[in-house]
């Protein structure tokens, strides 16, 4: 086996570190260890089904809730529909973005009431995230209300979900331009602005790319990674020159889960990367193409 049990263990327990950056480095690598090896995800289940009410065990499930949403691992969905109403935040919060990536309809009526009921602003914003691959007009509803919401993180990643579904929200967008709140017409018509101009390059999404923050950078590329959605493949590309071994190990990550002709096109790029970890999942992904 190329990677040891021990090491698996060790990113199991940074899963539980208090540090937000090493959290994220933890579960880049846990997921990319997944692709090879199929113990992890065996690990993963062990931790979400254990009970410890402690806030680093909370950072331990909801972190290997994220990573099973992130390998669209369907075998947890029920344990993830459960995790919508958990005592913990952090596991509703996780839950729901992993359903969403995961992509089951059955639970877009979780996923909606958690954007719109949920005390935590996180867990709004993880259903703002969850609930952008799905095409449906109780859905377009939903987030144009949640433009509304008086947190701005959530407010913003409605808004980002709206951008990314292109076209299809361009008639509720418009729609919102007549809303009752101000805040929802003042966001429509930033939507509208960025279909019109079709920059999308410019959108809230990619700032984070650019940053300074190595912490802003990595949240940035996992969120491309949740979103797995085809208009941000250049903005995988782009990560794939970061500096950062593991803001490059997710967008692999990210480009294999989008699965397309165009994506596969980019991924070659990273067949030559300087990481042996990156080369091997790269190759996991496309094969031998070239």
């Amino acid at each position: 086996m190329f990677f040891k049990f021990n090491k698996i263990d060790t990113l199991i327990r940074q899963l539980g570190e208090h540090s937000f950056e090493q959290r994220q480095i933890a579960m880049i690598e846990l997921a990319a260890l997944a692709t090879i090896d199929n113990r992890v995800v065996n690990r993963l289940l062990e931790i979400i089904t254990s009970e410890e009410p402690t806030v680093p065990h909370d950072y331990l499930r909801s972190h290997a809730v994220k990573i099973l949403g992130l390998l669209k691992f369907r075998g947890a969905i029920d344990l993830l529909n459960k995790g919508t109403s958990d005592e913990s935040s952090m596991m509703r919060a996780a839950s729901a973005v992993a359903l969403g990536r995961i992509g089951d309809e059955d639970s877009i009526p979780i996923l909606k009431k958690l954007l719109s009921d949920d005390i935590a602003p996180w867990v709004r914003e993880g259903a703002a995230h969850a609930i952008v691959g799905y095409r449906r007009d109780d859905v377009y509803q939903a987030l144009i209300e949640a433009l509304a919401d008086e947190n701005i993180d959530v407010s913003e990643n409605a808004s980002d979900a709206l951008i990314s579904m292109r076209e299809d929200a361009r008639p509720y967008a418009k729609a919102g331009l007549e809303h009752s709140n101000e805040a929802v017409r003042k966001e429509c018509k930033f939507i509208l602005h960025t279909l019109d101009e079709n920059n999308f390059d410019t959108s809230r999404v990619w700032v984070g790319l650019n940053d300074e923050s190595l912490c802003m950078r990595l949240m940035t590329v996992t969120k491309l990674w949740l979103l797995c959605i085809v208009d941000y493949i250049h903005g995988l590309k782009i990560a794939l020159d970061n500096s950062n071994r593991h803001i490059r190990l997710a967008a692999v990550l990210a480009l294999g889960c989008i699965n397309t002709d165009e994506a596969h096109r980019v991924l070659v790029i990273a067949k030559k990367d300087k990481d042996k970890t990156i080369r091997k999942i790269v190759q996991k992904f496309i094969g031998d193409d070239k």
